[in-house]
């Protein structure tokens, strides 16, 4: 709901690019703003449990049942969403009261953020969560490093035990095919399933992958975003409109990544995927066979 609340409150700022203002009224270009900078910093919140539950159910799978739990999931969720809505909601209407001198129109990029010029309390809370973006990606470099670690170590493990069981079961295999010669069709190859300690733990790879990916994303979508806004308060005294696409090209995305890392993940959503696009392509690839 977040990413999809992030997406709507953009789509205003189409017309905005296109005429280089904004058409709507100021009170609904601040709304828009809070729209967008609310649920995308609910989305990084998000990305950042959803790493912390990788982290455990990788590194600590038997505290996950205990620790992890639906309810804790849930309360966790509803309680980070109300609280930043309050609190973004605080700080965007001190900022926008007055003579608007903390949100400013950009029409390089179509919506309305902080004044890097005149600062004020909007300026500088942004200017703190730029701080607490590093603080999130020192956090989670520090988890895919021990995901990273526990799955290394566990690879090594199913391999080494994996060898040792065929050998177990070759050598127990051959003294049985002695010591009963008089049957009249012998085993071959290893007793019961050799495949049994060689077996993937899907819980354990599906976290390391929506780790990575979701890790990935973060970083390339929201570290140049925080540099960015730290420089430009310290040192700024106008907005640099090429740099300002950029991070904004790289940061607002993220609401159109994350389903996608999601739906990539989930079998389930894959399969549903490929039933709604088959019959397309299948009806697309006829009409263009029967085409003269």
């Amino acid at each position: 709901m977040s990413d999809l609340c992030t997406g709507i409150g953009w789509v205003p700022s189409i017309p905005a690019v296109v005429l280089k203002s904004w058409p709507f009224g100021r009170g609904f270009c601040v709304f828009c703003i809070y729209l967008i900078l609310t649920n995308l910093g609910i989305s990084i919140i998000l990305i950042l449990l959803v790493t912390y539950d990788c982290f455990i159910a990788v590194v600590y799978p038997y505290k996950y049942a205990s620790m992890i739990t639906k309810s804790r999931a849930i309360a966790v969720s509803l309680f980070v969403t109300f609280s930043y809505y309050a609190v973004m909601a605080v700080f965007i209407g001190v900022g926008s009261k007055g003579p608007f001198t903390d949100v400013k129109f950009y029409p390089m990029v179509g919506f309305c953020y902080v004044n890097f010029v005149a600062r004020g309390p909007f300026t500088y809370s942004m200017y703190g969560v730029s701080y607490i973006l590093l603080l999130f990606a020192i956090m989670m470099t520090i988890m895919q490093g021990m995901v990273a670690n526990v799955s290394r170590k566990q690879a090594r493990r199913i391999a080494e035990s994996e060898g040792r069981f065929r050998h177990s079961a070759l050598t127990e295999d051959f003294k049985t095919d002695a010591m009963s010669s008089d049957k009249t069709q012998k085993r071959k190859g290893p007793k019961g399933d050799p495949r049994m300690p060689g077996r993937r733990q899907p819980s354990e790879l599906k976290g390391v992958l929506v780790c990575i990916a979701v890790s990935v994303a973060f970083f390339v979508a929201w570290l140049p975003t925080a540099v960015w806004q730290i420089y430009t308060v310290h040192f700024g005294e106008c907005v640099s409109s090429v740099a300002f696409r950029i991070v904004v090209i790289l940061s607002t995305p993220q609401c159109w990544i994350n389903p996608f890392i999601y739906m990539v993940m989930k079998r389930n959503y894959r399969q549903r995927l490929y039933k709604i696009l088959d019959p397309i392509f299948k009806r697309c690839r006829i009409q263009v066979m029967t085409d003269p």
